[in-house]
């Protein structure tokens, strides 16, 4: 598809499992449309291919890639999914950003053990034999703790655990031996609620904060635009107090660029007063003849 495009030149393409990545080599600009109609054209046929979550990469932005990339951070994980979730869903509705995604709802299938503390107290299993159990079922034993295979020139660590088809059976992880304290095995299903889930595919810190990104891509809009609506989305204006915004990527760059710059006219504006009060040996002078310029500029 992107080869069909009159614009495209080559197309490289790199694959992992579940994703893939096409660097788009366009034609020189006087032989093709621009990048953001490109970018469109191509948006509209990449959305008639189910299943799949398109996102075009901005180079020039400093954060993950997305044009616009706002970062939340806070201690409590419930709190912060349910912000993030608002955030996007208001940010999918506003006119100019397209791609809008959070690093929340990218969550992968994983199998969740729940002690019963009640149970285990009664049969005499510890909360960490029930996790040590479970570990070394389904990913080995620590690295330090792997017998080696002597090969002759190298050493090659013994792993135990389940086959990993093996999982996919709940029964055969509810039916795990878990050591009580008096020395004999109970069923892991006897002292633990054991369900298949899903959750974070990855969980990032920020000052060590719990962080999710939200972002989109611009598409008629600039960056500036884009923050100002942005800004005032509910679920920017309501956040909860223990949910903080950190601006990063090109929004960080802007806001830092503009601050600077009003620091920069303040300094230079009383450099210039410093100077005239120098030269005229009076500070009040200077301010009563800056109201002249005014006043006369005025029309007065």
């Amino acid at each position: 598809m992107l080869r069909e495009n009159p614009a495209t030149d080559r197309v490289f393409v790199t694959q992992t499992p579940g994703s893939a990545t096409a660097y788009v080599q366009l034609k020189p600009k006087n032989e093709r449309v621009e990048r953001a109609t490109f970018e469109q054209q191509m948006r509209q046929k990449f959305q008639l291919i189910p299943g799949t979550r398109i996102n075009f990469v901005n180079q020039g932005a400093g954060g993950g890639g997305k044009g616009i990339e706002i970062v939340l951070t806070g201690e409590n994980p419930q709190q912060l999914t349910q912000v993030a979730q608002a955030l996007t869903q208001q940010m999918r509705d506003v006119p100019g950003l397209v791609e809008v995604s959070s690093t929340a709802a990218l969550v992968q299938p994983e199998i969740l053990i729940k002690p019963d503390p009640l149970r285990a107290a009664d049969l005499g299993v510890s909360v960490s034999n029930i996790a040590r159990t479970a570990s070394l079922a389904t990913l080995g034993d620590a690295e330090a703790n792997l017998a080696d295979f002597d090969a002759g020139d190298r050493q090659i660590p013994i792993r135990v655990r389940l086959s990993p088809e093996t999982t996919d059976d709940i029964s055969t992880l509810q039916n795990l031996k878990v050591p009580s304290r008096d020395g004999s095995l109970v069923p892991l299903i006897a002292v633990a609620d054991i369900e298949f889930g899903s959750g974070p595919a990855q969980i990032d810190r920020f000052n060590r904060s719990r962080q999710v990104t939200v972002g989109g891509n611009l598409q008629g809009i600039t960056l500036g635009q884009a923050i100002e609506a942005v800004d005032q989305l509910p679920a920017m204006t309501n956040m909860p107090a223990g949910v903080r915004q950190q601006s990063t990527g090109d929004a960080e760059i802007q806001k830092e660029i503009f601050s600077r710059f009003g620091l920069a006219v303040g300094t230079a504006i009383m450099m210039i007063y410093a100077v005239l009060v120098l030269l005229y040996n009076d500070f009040l002078y200077p301010w009563q003849s800056w109201w002249r310029c005014l006043y006369a500029l005025a029309g007065h």
